[in-house]
């Protein structure tokens, strides 16, 4: 009967390591992910960006005083 609660006790501990290790390549999983997502945002943009150029249509990014006032306006109910 011993030897039963060891075998159990040593797979507690293998299990315990096997899901500490599963859980790091989650994260690295995870993490690896949303720097892809990232990246494919700002390349969808990018590509946004030239297909509107290419219509002939140039957009300037709005500066951030304007943007500020424009949340401001719409806080005060303005808008």
């Amino acid at each position: 009967m011993n030897n039963n609660q060891d075998q159990r006790n040593a797979n507690a501990r293998v299990d315990g390591s096997v899901d500490e290790r599963f859980r790091f390549r989650v994260e690295d999983l995870d993490q690896r992910l949303k720097e892809r997502i990232v990246q494919v945002k700002k390349e969808v943009g990018l590509e946004f960006a030239d297909a509107l150029k290419s219509l002939g249509l140039h957009m300037e990014p709005p500066s951030f005083s304007d943007v500020k006032g424009n949340v401001e306006e719409f806080n005060e109910g303005e808008v």
